[in-house]
């Protein structure tokens, strides 16, 4: 009967024992449940999350401005494309052609004869140079460049890439007037152009002026001039363009003394 009790006393005291162990195992697991969810989920908002918000997304936020657009297109600041795709040209830096559907007909780099065909009018001997350059880079190396001095008229012509006159209606180039230190320089250019191997005259004249078209134009600076064909020629035919013609005028004191740089010579409309 007693070793009965003793059994019945000791089993139960087991029980308590196995519940009481139980019991802190629960709640071992429980803290380390906690622990995991109150440590890994604050890293995972606070740490990870943050800097890729913060980080990466912040990031990639800020280089938007250099990425090509949703069309491909590149940023204002990209080099321009074509032949004048060169980072240091100077005509990236002053815009580009007001011409639509341009046709280039003498760059100096390798569209038209380089620095092929040309002529100075007669008298001009000592008084005005004409050469093929690279003293003015523009597009994206070499210009023509006419030097005159002393001399009240002087003109000179050069040969482009024959192009039927009646194909485009506007004829555009650049140019940038340089006077020599001190001196002065002419604001205007008379412009004409060689069709089917005669020089068309408007009005009688030996050309259009340039001023008519881009007031600036001889003040400075690269600038485009755009004329339209039919200006110099009247009514364009099917005839080929093969010359540039450009004449200036009121030089004739030892006061005027300049450099004419020419470049990009084309049609367009």
């Amino acid at each position: 009967m007693v070793q009965g009790r003793i059994c019945s006393l000791v089993v139960f005291c087991f029980s308590l024992a196995l519940v009481a162990c139980g019991g802190a195992a629960g709640q071992g697991e429980q803290a380390s449940s906690d622990e995991a969810s109150g440590g890994t989920g604050g890293e995972s908002s606070g740490g990870t999350g943050g800097e890729e918000v913060g980080g990466a997304g912040g990031g990639a936020s800020a280089d938007a401005g250099v990425q090509p657009g949703a069309d491909g297109a590149r940023p204002p600041d990209a080099a321009k494309p074509g032949v004048d795709a060169q980072p240091s040209d100077a005509k990236a830096a002053v815009g580009m052609s007001s011409l639509a559907d341009e046709k280039i007909v003498w760059n100096g780099d390798g569209v038209g004869n380089g620095g092929g065909t040309h002529w100075m009018g007669r008298g001009q001997e000592g008084k005005t140079t004409l050469t093929y350059s690279d003293a003015m880079a523009f597009s994206p190396k070499h210009v023509i460049a006419f030097t005159m001095a002393n001399i009240n008229y002087a003109e000179f012509g050069w040969g482009i890439a024959a192009t039927p006159a009646n194909k485009y209606k506007k004829l555009g180039f650049w140019v940038n007037m340089v006077p020599q230190p001190g001196k002065t320089a002419p604001g205007n250019a008379l412009v004409t152009i060689k069709v089917g191997g005669n020089y068309a005259a408007p009005g009688g004249g030996r050309g259009v002026n340039s001023i008519t078209y881009n007031k600036t134009g001889l003040k400075g600076g690269w600038q485009q001039v755009v004329i339209p064909v039919a200006d110099i020629m009247g009514t364009p035919n099917s005839s080929n363009v093969t010359e540039i013609l450009i004449g200036l005028a009121g030089c004739g004191s030892a006061a005027c003394s300049f450099t004419l740089y020419v470049d990009d010579i084309a049609f367009g409309n």
